[in-house]
């Protein structure tokens, strides 16, 4: 593994690439995010604590062996995390694959997905061809899948955040008048679409993994400030027992009673 928190030309596609090619995994986290780096130092501190430091190590082999024996016969297989609801890392990341294999998906959209979103897909899709790649699945060393890019560039190349942001994003900003600063950044749209999601009532847990974060509480901590007020429920649900149309009164901007962050 080898971490790419250096100049910006590790964030490149071709980068990446040489790295997947050579059989090295990057690590890598977004800007002033060190969540990512918070998780694995608990885990080094846990090893250290309950392992390294507990006797002297003749040799540096007898050390690689016990740790080895450690984290594939105890730390993943069956220490229990809090984090994880009491169970072990294995046992989450297999009830995570079983709650996948439950999703119903038909025709290349999917059937889950909101018909607007579908519709605007599909005609995405008629103008600009998707692209089909092969890649391992799960993990490097993973049974090759081939899956269907929708959005890719126009050499056919996936479509990452760090050339649709400065490429497409931020001239279309420019090109508004609106400001161009962190609050009308790209990453606007995830807070946006969880603001819409939380105001139709939708679970935090449902959230996180429509997010794709690991950690229920995360997003909570991250979303609070964006839960519809007690105030706010109660109102609307008396509007509706009226057939008050509470956006007509107030306007769409206080429709909600959030702002997208």
């Amino acid at each position: 593994m080898t971490p790419t928190a250096g100049p910006r030309q590790y964030t490149s596609f071709e980068f990446g690439r040489t790295l997947r090619s050579c059989g090295i995994l990057a690590s890598m986290g977004s800007v002033a995010d060190c969540y990512d780096n918070a998780l694995v130092e608990t885990f080094f501190a846990t090893l250290k604590t309950e392992l390294v430091y507990t006797r002297a190590w003749p040799s540096r082999h007898e050390l690689e062996m016990e740790m080895f024996s450690y984290i594939e016969g105890f730390y993943n297989p069956r220490r229990r995390h809090s984090r994880l609801g009491n169970v072990s890392p294995d046992t989450y990341e297999k009830i995570h694959r079983e709650s996948l294999t439950h999703i119903e998906v038909s025709g290349p959209l999917g059937s889950l997905q909101p018909v607007s979103v579908a519709r605007r897909l599909g005609d995405h899709a008629k103008q600009y061809a998707p692209v089909e790649v092969t890649l391992p699945w799960g993990k490097m060393a993973g049974a090759p899948m081939t899956v269907t890019l929708y959005l890719t560039t126009a050499d056919g190349l996936p479509l990452s955040r760090s050339k649709f942001n400065p490429g497409i994003w931020k001239p279309a900003i420019r090109a508004t008048g609106i400001p161009d600063d962190r609050r009308n950044g790209m990453h606007v749209l995830r807070h946006t679409y969880a603001s819409v999601l939380l105001d139709a009532g939708e679970s935090i847990t449902a959230l996180s993994t429509y997010l794709g974060h690991a950690d229920p509480g995360f997003t909570l901590r991250t979303y609070t400030h964006l839960l519809p007020t007690s105030e706010d429920r109660t109102r609307r649900a008396i509007d509706a027992a009226f057939g008050e149309d509470q956006a007509a009164e107030n306007g769409p901007e206080a429709a909600d009673g959030l702002e997208a962050a």
